[in-house]
């Protein structure tokens, strides 16, 4: 019975030095709004072509508190978390997130992605990820998705529709 406590207490000790601890990251808080077929960018008017559409959603806050690294938050530079993603509209410009706080957004992304449908309507039914880049000075991030277990959300053909949330 010894020899199984001293198996146990050295199997415990080796286990607990492989781990390692995670670095912080900053957390990316945001929500799906809904699925669309026309926007307007800062670069113009952009029409879904067929078998695409307009995945929209908005970034609220960046939780940076765990970090003590300033960086710049770029919607621009949000992807989908799993492909495929044809391209992200562009976004309102790098936002300063200090180290060490808490950043309120009002950030709106609009991601192209391809659709069974030729209208694009399918996308509305599909509960999309997003991730962002680690490209320096970005520090690690984790996006938290507030509405991850929504199932459908709303499809308009003009983005302005849905864009409120």
């Amino acid at each position: 019975m010894n020899s199984l406590r001293m198996v146990s207490a050295l199997l415990a000790l080796a286990l607990s030095a492989c781990t390692t601890p995670l670095d912080p990251i900053a957390v990316i808080h945001y929500r799906q709004l809904g699925v669309c077929t026309h926007a307007q960018t800062g670069s113009g008017a952009i029409t879904a072509p067929a078998g695409h559409a307009i995945a929209v959603f908005k970034v609220f806050r960046i939780d940076n508190t765990k970090l003590g690294k300033s960086w710049s938050f770029d919607s621009a530079a949000m992807q989908l978390a799993s492909p495929p993603m044809k391209q992200n509209l562009g976004g309102t410009g790098p936002v300063p997130v200090g180290a060490g706080q808490a950043v309120t957004l009002n950030a709106r992304i609009g991601i192209l992605v391809e659709t069974e449908k030729p209208d694009g309507s399918d996308a509305a039914a599909t509960n999309y990820f997003l991730a962002y880049p680690m490209v320096p000075p970005a520090p690690g991030t984790l996006g938290a998705k507030e509405n991850a277990s929504q199932v459908s959300y709303p499809f308009a053909a003009d983005c302005n529709a849905i864009a409120g949330g």
